[in-house]
């Protein structure tokens, strides 16, 4: 992580495993190239910190409350290459206002976003 709060993962990482950066202090912004295709349950969950998510493009599944509880996450963006989204991955994540869902999706679990109070904008992208 450099001085500014940022990790961007190596692109030799292909899954992220269960809490592997749960409560990490300082955290404030994740890159996670395209290589990884699974981030599993509780990956990132409890950063009190973290405010922005970027997963690239080759990014498959975002496991089980992935980012649960990060209050503070405010931007999330999805690959096109996400197919499966489990539940919970946003619970509680009391700053994200909006987010788009990739077309690819091929189900949108339960309690996805709930605890989001400020999320306003959910965007559904449609296959065409």
């Amino acid at each position: 992580m450099d001085s500014t709060g940022t990790l961007r993962l190596p692109e030799t990482i292909t899954s992220i495993g269960e809490g592997a950066f749960s409560d990490l202090e300082g955290l404030k912004t994740i890159i996670i190239p395209g290589t990884v295709k699974e981030i599993k349950k509780n990956a990132f969950s409890d950063n009190k910190d973290l405010e922005t998510v970027i997963l690239e493009e080759g990014v498959e599944i975002i496991g089980t409350s992935a980012f649960q509880n990060c209050k503070n996450l405010v931007s999330v963006s999805l690959p096109e290459s996400l197919i499966k989204i489990e539940s919970s991955v946003f619970t509680n994540c009391e700053k994200l206002s909006e987010i788009r869902i990739p077309s690819k999706i091929e189900t949108i679990n339960s309690y996805l976003f709930y605890g989001c109070s400020n999320l306003t904008n959910i965007q559904l992208s449609l296959i065409h």
